[in-house]
């Protein structure tokens, strides 16, 4: 997988590789009408891979090391 890593802005709709407290993620990032943001996978086990969000007041903290731009292979 490829990173561009001039971009650490969250962006909605796009995925980014994200440093989380359990290591990093790769993780797409969807805004909600709150301000806070989901940190979704597009795996269809939501029981093992669930949905995580982030309040607008720690929002901030999201540590992004780049969006993603390719990937090769299955």
């Amino acid at each position: 997988m490829i990173f561009d890593t001039s971009k650490t802005e969250p962006r909605s709709g796009k995925i980014f590789l994200i440093d989380h407290p359990d290591g990093l993620r790769i993780k797409e990032l969807r805004r909600e009408i709150d301000g806070s943001w989901v940190l979704g996978s597009r795996n269809a086990d939501k029981r093992r891979y669930p949905d995580e969000r982030v309040d607008p007041e720690h929002a901030s903290r999201l540590k992004i090391h780049g969006e993603f731009v390719y990937r090769q292979g299955g």
